[in-house]
């Protein structure tokens, strides 16, 4: 294996947590590349998705939002899609909504009123989405 600076090197001699930790990041990169750094997804993403459970259960790491994202819903969005994703798609609706929690914004995380704030943007921008697909699609049929 070829460790920093293109030096070789064994990682049989690392501490467990380490190695299942390289594993795991290994695991994660397998999934980007085959996923989103295209627009064709990889035929191997399903078994790298399982793989990188694996190794993220191994690690004894907890999952973060993200993680669990990607290694639960996003098989399901491949299997509805299963030739075309695009992580482009994704980051302008992500940029769309930040715009618009700006509204509701509140910056302290501890503020009681942060999680209604959130909650209702969330709905607000939702509603909003959903009418737009739905006036898109009236559109397009006539």
């Amino acid at each position: 294996m070829t460790g920093i600076f293109g030096t070789s090197r064994k990682f049989e001699n690392l501490p467990k947590h380490i190695t299942s930790l390289v594993s795991a990041l290994k695991s994660f990169s397998k999934v980007v590349d085959g996923c989103f750094t295209s627009y064709r997804i990889s035929s191997e993403t399903k078994r790298d998705i399982a793989n990188l459970r694996k190794d993220i259960q191994a690690t004894g790491l907890s999952e973060t939002l993200k993680l669990h994202t990607i290694m639960y819903p996003l098989e399901d969005y491949l299997d509805a899609l299963p030739d075309l994703w695009s992580e482009q798609a994704r980051e302008s609706v992500h940029r769309e909504f930040l715009k618009h929690w700006s509204k509701f914004k509140i910056n302290l995380l501890t503020d009681e009123s942060y999680p209604e704030r959130l909650r209702k943007a969330v709905v607000e921008f939702s509603s909003i989405s959903i009418y737009y697909q739905v006036l898109v699609f009236f559109i397009s049929i006539k």
